[in-house]
């Protein structure tokens, strides 16, 4: 253990003594001849029970393992000579409060809590109302910028966010011989990002492959020293394979990208596109372009961000977004319609400001371009204008058919931030109000120490204000069938 780490430990053998029906606790004394000094934890709890620990373990039948209700009667005794009478009433009925001990009555009314139906209290993750003091740190970190991915990690499960965003929480993870998942996606984007700079897509498929197997081979040459394994090498596989050689071997991301490419005029409507015009456009605080800014009555939120691409047709006056999604997941077009995933209308909204100072441009869409390590490269969801779409986008149900409808989609994604930055600043952080998979509850980085309860979610008959997500559109604007996610 770490002084880093101590304060996650304090907390997780916290979560564990609350919520086990059983705890057997024990230490070693001695490792190969070597006294050991015992884990503080331990001392921390005899002093709070007043009791020594015992030499010898006990036996399975020992009265050594006491259920909750046995340890409680027990503090209660030995903190008060008369502190088992006044907690047994208690346990049973109200009444008695002002006699138990601090520690032992929140245990007590946080397990009445955590089974109410009737509303959500601060042990479910809803501080409202707030102690003047944690209402004034709520307020600073409202202040601060905020990424896409913070308000999509709000919006999905806003205890999640309380947990990783101001608690500072996070998992433990052993150290693998695999190539981290997020070091993938900063090679792509490293690798796409000196393609586009170093000049245009040319018409000639060959002299591309080339190109881009060059510039792939510099980008991960510093890396062969740093994962001096086999599972370096099938990464590096899955992302240049179909570069060099014969185009008979099975095309990896890369070689996928550049066949999609060429498809780019059955993909978006009219010509002129300038491909990849800006690149790994960053606005955030003390960069050249500083964050979006979105005000309301209870304040302003900044949007901080990097947009992967630019696409322009300056003949039309008209900017795409493309963005580049590294990973098997990638957002769903009911995500992106819904208003769970508000990043793709944000960045759109910072497009006027990106070309301000040459000539008036306005966004027609974005789109996701999902870059899967293990099997197709293709155009995902996006939100984009029906004009705008080419042949191979028609009937998609993430197209708007009008102007009015599309503006009015960047107008609601604003509306939903300053919506987060009320409820975010009111204490608000409940348990995810949808479904475990649509939420990512299967992935999450606290499972252990979460206590969503399905059936109590369903039943929860609270008036308590929670966040909402608002509908980029109306259902009448959405336009194509429904289609597989």
């Amino acid at each position: 253990m770490t002084l880093e780490s101590l304060p996650m430990e304090r907390f997780l053998f916290r979560e564990v003594i609350a919520n086990a029906q059983q705890v057997v606790l024990s230490c070693p004394r001695l490792e190969r001849g070597r006294m050991l000094v015992p884990s503080p934890f331990l001392e921390d709890l005899r002093t709070a029970l007043r009791a020594e620990l015992p030499e010898e373990p006990p036996s399975a039948d020992s009265k050594a393992y006491l259920s909750t209700r046995e340890v409680l009667l027990e503090m209660g005794r030995r903190l008060n000579a008369e502190g088992a009478e006044r907690l047994c009433p208690f346990l049973s009925a109200e009444g008695g409060q002002e006699a138990l001990p601090e520690n032992v009555a929140t245990l007590i009314a946080m397990e009445r809590l955590r089974s109410s139906r009737e509303q959500w209290s601060r042990f479910d993750g809803y501080l409202d109302p707030l102690p003047v003091e944690v209402a004034e740190y709520l307020r600073r970190h409202a202040d601060r910028p905020q990424a896409p991915s913070q308000l999509r990690l709000y919006v999905l499960c806003s205890i999640r966010y309380l947990f990783r965003e101001l608690l500072g929480l996070r998992r433990m993870r052993p150290s693998e011989p695999e190539v981290p998942p997020t070091l993938r996606g900063t090679l792509v984007h490293t690798i796409l990002e000196r393609y586009f700079r170093e000049g245009p897509p040319a018409d000639d498929l060959e002299r591309e492959r080339r190109r881009l197997a060059q510039i792939a081979e510099e980008v991960l040459a510093p890396y062969d020293a740093v994962f001096d394994s086999l599972y370096w090498q099938v990464e590096k596989e899955r992302l240049t394979a179909g570069l060099t050689g014969s185009g008979a071997e099975e095309k990896g991301v890369l070689a996928q990208f550049l066949e999609l490419e060429r498809e780019f005029e059955a993909f978006f409507s009219g010509s002129g596109w300038q491909r990849g015009a800006r690149v790994e456009v960053r606005f955030e605080e003390g960069s050249e372009i500083l964050p979006l800014a979105v005000e309301g009555p209870a304040g302003t939120v900044r949007i901080a961000g990097r947009i992967d691409r630019v696409d322009l047709n300056p003949e039309a006056g008209q900017a795409l977004i493309v963005d580049y999604k590294v990973g098997s997941r990638a957002p769903r077009v009911q995500d992106v319609l819904e208003g769970i995933e508000l990043q793709l209308p944000l960045y759109l909204a910072m497009i006027p400001r990106l070309f301000e100072s040459v000539e008036p441009v306005e966004p027609v869409g974005g789109v996701y371009y999902h870059l899967h390590p293990f099997g197709e490269v293709q155009v995902g969801s996006g939100l984009l204008l029906q004009e705008a779409a080419g042949p191979k986008l028609r009937g998609r149900r993430f197209l708007v058919e009008s102007q009015e409808a599309f503006r009015e989609a960047l107008s609601r994604a604003q509306q939903a931030v300053l919506r987060i930055r009320e409820h975010l600043s009111a204490g608000r952080f409940p348990w995810t109000q949808f479904e475990p998979s649509q939420a990512g509850c299967p992935f999450c980085d606290f499972a252990t120490i979460c206590r969503l309860d399905d059936s109590r979610r369903e039943e929860m008959r609270s008036f308590q204000p929670v966040f909402e997500p608002i509908p980029l559109l109306p259902t009448a604007e959405v336009t194509g069938p429904e289609e597989a996610e």
